[in-house]
């Protein structure tokens, strides 16, 4: 069944999606980007090969800058033990991220899932082993590493109940991929059940854990260097810390601020937009004045001047703004999905977003254990933000358990570099 998907999707697949993304990029300056940004490839793997010359190299795969920075810790756990780490990613919004660390030795963008880029990628590049984070799993990269003998490994794997990957006919085709890996470490046992729904018998499937729980704690250290200002700063304000929110977000939330800070008057609202474009930051100014809220922007703040919505216009430091919250919303849940829900827990944060949590599984569990709450509306983001801004008490108690709920899902990234080390023999 292997060589029959294998043939499907090299013949009738592969052409409309490649084709697809370099017409998209006519268009979309983001796809254009990652096109762009793949020319050249094999020639830099051919030299970074010939610099390390027969040094194993363990090679990360990722989707995007999300799935980059959990990588992190597991990276530094690698490097201290004398093995050299390199990472592609496959969208450009890791390609800054990437750059910005020295944690890997080598970091570009992934190759196109063509036969031709992906065979003469691992055969200049000769990785000792491929670990994919989390679910962007592109078959040809799998099945090629497979015939050159280099183990596939897929690590903190995500397997929402809904996915399309259970869907019948998809099931059979993700057989095929999953097939080819080496073993699969699942962030849950639940998550593990459902792998093995996709996953043949003869391939592993354990319990990793999620190593973007030891990054968000790395990132409680870091953070303080990242934004000019402390908690002092806003002593005398309740502060909701408003992350990567997305139009449909902002029409609940906004109307809910407006109507709040008539008894509030010290609610204070930071509002990030997941993509701070020109066009966002003029969506929420106007949105802020139909409704009469006091707007800022965040790069224009002058001391105790805060207004009432402050707009983030700045890339990077909303994991650092958590740190001066008292409550957050968290963005994607009225629309494709939520973002990520760790950041404002680690900080001990009652978090609230919209409906949509099956594409996290974190998002899931916070929620069962009455971390996370999840509104429909408007009125009920009202009622919600309302409630603890009544009752510190009610609101320090659900913040303590957030914050214990990320503390003692820690380990992950050790975890799962001794699987690697073991399984490779290596050191």
């Amino acid at each position: 069944m292997q060589n029959f998907w294998k043939l499907f999707y090299r013949i009738f697949v592969l052409p409309v999606l490649w084709g697809g993304f370099h017409f998209l990029g006519l268009f979309h300056s983001k796809i254009r980007q990652g096109l762009r940004g793949r020319k050249g490839l094999l020639s830099r793997a051919r030299i970074f090969r010939e610099a390390i010359q027969e040094k194993p190299l363990i090679l990360f795969h990722c989707a995007s800058m999300g799935e980059l920075e959990a990588l992190y810790p597991l990276a530094e756990i690698l490097n201290a033990k004398g093995i050299t780490i390199g990472v592609v990613h496959f969208s450009p919004s890791a390609e800054n991220g990437a750059n910005r660390t020295d944690r890997f030795a080598f970091y570009d963008y992934s190759p196109g899932d063509t036969c031709y880029s992906v065979r003469n990628f691992l055969r200049f590049l000769k990785p000792t082993a491929l670990v994919i984070s989390k679910h962007d799993v592109w078959p040809n990269l799998v099945w090629h590493c497979e015939r050159k003998g280099n183990p596939v490994f897929l690590i903190n794997a995500n397997f929402p109940p809904k996915s399309k990957r259970f869907w019948p006919v998809v099931r059979s085709f993700q057989r095929a991929v999953m097939s080819s890996l080496r073993a699969v470490l699942a962030v849950s046992s639940e998550d593990a059940k459902r792998a093995r729904r996709i996953t043949p018998e003869n391939v592993p499937i354990h319990i990793g854990g999620d190593s973007r729980y030891d990054r968000v704690a790395q990132r409680t250290v870091e953070a303080a260097s990242e934004i000019g200002m402390t908690r002092s700063d806003l002593a005398n304000r309740v502060v909701l810390i408003a992350g990567s929110t997305h139009l449909d977000d902002e029409n609940n939330l906004l109307p809910a601020i407006a109507a709040l800070v008539k008894r509030f008057p010290d609610l204070l609202c930071f509002l990030v937009p997941h993509e701070p474009s020109q066009a966002a930051i003029d969506r929420i100014r106007q949105s802020c004045e139909r409704i009469r809220l006091d707007f800022r922007l965040y790069t224009q703040l002058q001391k105790d001047d805060f207004g009432q919505v402050v707009c983030v216009d700045k890339m990077g430091i909303l994991a650092a703004l958590y740190g001066l919250g008292d409550l957050a919303y968290v963005g994607g849940g009225f629309g494709k999905g939520v973002h990520s829900v760790l950041e404002p827990m680690i900080y001990g944060l009652p978090v609230l977003t919209g409906p949509n949590i099956e594409v996290s599984h974190e998002a899931r569990l916070a929620h069962q254990q009455e971390i996370l709450q999840i509104a429909n509306d408007a009125v009920q983001v009202e009622k919600w933000m309302e409630a603890f801004l009544t009752d510190e008490h009610v609101r320090h108690r659900v913040g303590e358990k957030a914050r214990g709920f990320v503390d003692e899902r820690l380990g992950a990234s050790e975890r799962t570099a001794n699987l690697l080390l073991k399984e490779l023999d290596l050191p």
